[in-house]
């Protein structure tokens, strides 16, 4: 991975599923920096220190990640860019090898990232295809772009 960049990921009450999102980064040969609630009781945090996870405890100032846990987790990182991503959201190799080749090689402050959204259905894996995820960006239409990978001390958190 670049050290140009740091997957950040802020969680909550996520014990049944983090290790499993751990093991694919690591296989992926990606080890992100776990921001985890401090209001977490089912043993997330204790969990990823067990499997030697680098991740910190904070306490947001209300019940989303954006309450301060985003803010938290990029100036904790320590990189000049930060790929902020859910507990339940996983990128293909392909992005991440987009984000250090092109996307942290810019002069851009934060980049709009395509987020698809799949959930199971009768014991198999459906894609969301409801309108409002498509946006039209002036010259295209993107898949549900959020601002994912930012530098961290150039954009303002609110």
């Amino acid at each position: 991975m670049s050290s140009s960049y740091r997957v950040t990921i802020p969680t909550r009450d996520s014990a049944r599923w983090i290790g499993q999102v751990l093991g694919a980064y690591r296989r992926m040969g990606v080890e992100p920096l776990y921001i985890v609630d401090a209001r977490s009781r089912d043993g997330t945090f204790e969990l990823l220190q067990e499997a030697s996870a680098d991740c910190i405890p904070f306490t947001p100032h209300g019940d989303i990640a954006e309450a301060g846990m985003i803010e938290f987790g990029a100036k904790a990182a320590g990189t000049e860019w930060v790929l902020r991503l859910d507990d339940d959201e996983f990128p293909s190799q392909k992005v991440l090898d987009w984000v250090a080749k092109v996307g942290t090689r810019s002069s851009r402050p934060f980049w709009g990232l395509s987020r698809r959204d799949v959930s199971l259905r009768d014991e198999g894996f459906v894609y969301s295809q409801w309108p409002a995820r498509n946006v039209w960006t002036g010259d295209r239409f993107c898949l549900n772009a959020q601002l994912r990978l930012y530098r961290a001390n150039s954009v303002r958190y609110i």
